[in-house]
């Protein structure tokens, strides 16, 4: 689920450059094809989008957002779950900014 995230918010920040990808409610409405996760919109604002995630199978769920500019972005996602008896907590934050124009 996590691979399948970033590259989505990147794309929001860098649109052109990853095609339909660009676009968050088309990529948050889209089945996970590896597995049994689930990404569902949350609140959405000029600049912010905010998602939950489950993954039964995985005995796992969470919550994320990102906040974007013209040339930064910032995102989190916090997970819960537990792995062979052992619950876990699972946050990461991601920051960025634009270099440049598209190349290639």
């Amino acid at each position: 689920m996590l691979k399948r995230a970033i590259p989505a918010i990147l794309a929001l920040l860098f649109g052109p450059c990853f095609g339909a990808a660009a676009n968050p409610d088309q990529w948050m409405s889209q089945p996970d094809p590896q597995g049994d996760c689930k990404l569902t919109p949350g609140k959405k604002t000029d600049d912010t989008y905010t998602w939950s995630m489950e993954c039964p199978k995985a005995n796992m769920r969470g919550t994320g957002s990102a906040r974007l500019s013209r040339a930064t972005m910032e995102g989190e996602t916090h997970m819960t779950g537990e792995v062979h008896g052992q619950k876990f907590e699972l946050r990461t934050k991601v920051t960025g900014r634009r270099l440049g124009p598209c190349k290639g």
